[in-house]
């Protein structure tokens, strides 16, 4: 079986990611098939069984396995992995619009909007030109976050700009904003700086407060400002 859904950005605008075949995600076998639907919040949405009689799910239930397309083991896979590659060519200088719509699946029209509503939410937190190909003159760098919707599950674009050279130092596409991923984000950004990052602002996230406790507990130089509220260590 097959699924079509649509991405919904922060900003409202919504654009089709293409289709993703449904596997269960207790097996993994795409013998799977239809089972009504699922009430979720204020609507209803389709719901799905595994078909599989050898599914691991069998050992302790009686029934067989049932999910819905935010649970299905492809989609799980999407948002790690496609959503990843998409907005990283998206942020890329020189991509170009039909490139991109053609290995997505979606029009240049949608492509155009994305990235310039991508770039609109970057730009609050002082603006980017695109992914870094080369080491930056950076020490200081803002953590923010825009978010997306796919079947009304939240999925999180972290991404860390540099207040020098306004570019996209690091990027992440999580399903929780943790603070592993965080800090991978980071990581990504001190590695794509010529000098290392010595200032960081960020927002009041519990996650984002704890990585950036750690990275100061182990950085003597360092020099760190969040946004709400304002405290230097």
């Amino acid at each position: 079986m097959w699924r079509s859904f649509e991405v919904q950005t922060e900003k409202g605008a919504r654009f089709s990611i293409g289709e993703i075949q449904l596997y269960c995600p207790k097996c993994r076998s795409p013998l799977v098939g239809g089972f009504g639907t699922h009430k979720r919040k204020d609507k209803r949405v389709e719901a799905f069984q595994c078909k599989n009689k050898h599914c691991a799910h069998l050992k302790n239930h009686k029934t067989p396995k049932k999910f819905v397309l935010t649970t299905s083991h492809r989609f799980q896979e999407l948002i790690t992995g496609k959503l990843q590659d998409f907005y990283e060519d998206l942020m890329i200088d020189g991509a170009r619009q039909n490139t991109l719509a053609k290995k997505y699946g979606i029009s240049e029209a949608q492509v155009s909007a994305l990235r310039s509503e991508l770039e609109k939410a970057i730009d609050a937190l002082h603006g980017l030109d695109s992914l870094v190909m080369e080491l930056q003159p950076d020490c200081a760098v803002a953590i923010d976050e825009t978010f997306l919707k796919i079947e009304g599950t939240s999925i999180y674009v972290i991404l860390a700009i540099g207040y020098k050279s306004r570019k996209t130092l690091g990027v992440k596409v999580s399903k929780n904003r943790s603070e592993e991923d965080i800090r991978a984000v980071f990581d990504e950004a001190d590695k794509n700086t010529a000098h290392g990052i010595t200032t960081l602002t960020s927002d009041a996230l519990n996650a984002t407060q704890s990585m950036r406790r750690i990275w100061a507990e182990n950085s003597l130089t360092s020099s760190i400002f969040t946004k709400n509220p304002i405290r230097r260590l």
